[in-house]
């Protein structure tokens, strides 16, 4: 499908959480500053113009998250998110959903350890952008070794 259309990217590999992903060539993929990753911000990447953008970031908290399904309790309750869906994608159970007033697009997945992971794109709004991000979580996957 990437190859039909015409988008180029390759695939990465976030060793610290044994997960790899599709990424478009057009983010460019930066050194995190520390008080970023402090943060729990792992892996920041945006287009040269700062247009499109993607942040992974790790929440962790004090009491951990047993499940996805949790995870999606907590938003509604206390972010008040209502419109989210689970997925399964390539055998993992991700949590979509959107903040349109800051045209935002969030993928979620619960880690073994009870934090969570997010994956956060800008600007969704972009079609050709939107593309690229529902390319992009749909090739995250386990890492496989060769």
């Amino acid at each position: 499908m990437l190859e039909q259309a015409g988008i180029p990217g390759d695939y990465y590999t976030f060793n610290s959480f044994d997960l790899q992903m599709w990424i478009p060539d057009v983010l460019e993929i930066e050194d995190v500053p520390d008080e970023d990753r402090e943060q729990g911000i792992y892996v920041l990447a945006a287009s040269e113009d700062e247009k499109y953008q993607m942040v992974i970031r790790r929440y962790a908290y004090e009491n951990e998250i047993e499940s996805i399904e949790e995870w999606q309790e907590l938003l509604r309750d206390q972010m008040g998110i209502d419109e989210s869906v689970i997925c399964y994608v390539n055998g993992l159970k991700v949590l979509e959903y959107q903040d349109t007033e800051n045209d935002v697009f969030f993928c979620d997945i619960h880690i073994t350890d009870g934090s969570i992971l997010e994956f956060i794109f800008k600007p969704f709004s972009d079609q050709d952008y939107a593309t690229c991000i529902v390319f992009m979580v749909n090739s995250l996957m386990p890492e496989t070794e060769e």
